[in-house]
């Protein structure tokens, strides 16, 4: 899965996927093509430019693009 395009809002999210989302929300939104490494105290969903972190409480804490993410198109 490879996020194309979305608005960066600081705080907020990119695109429609939103900070505080649970790992179900985010999953309904990125499907299946992705690797997920636990660690400690939360778990990292990885896809082809993009990083999630799942926090403790089971909900998306931080979001990281990197080459190939295009913002808005």
């Amino acid at each position: 899965m490879k996020i194309d395009d979305g608005s960066i809002v600081p705080g907020v999210g990119i695109g429609n996927i939103k900070l505080d989302i649970t790992r179900e929300q985010l999953l309904n939104i990125i499907g299946s093509d992705f690797k997920e490494r636990f660690r400690e105290n939360d778990s990292v969903i990885e896809v082809e430019n993009a990083r999630f972190w799942i926090a403790e409480d089971n909900c998306l804490d931080q979001i990281g693009v990197q080459k190939g993410f295009t913002g808005k198109n």
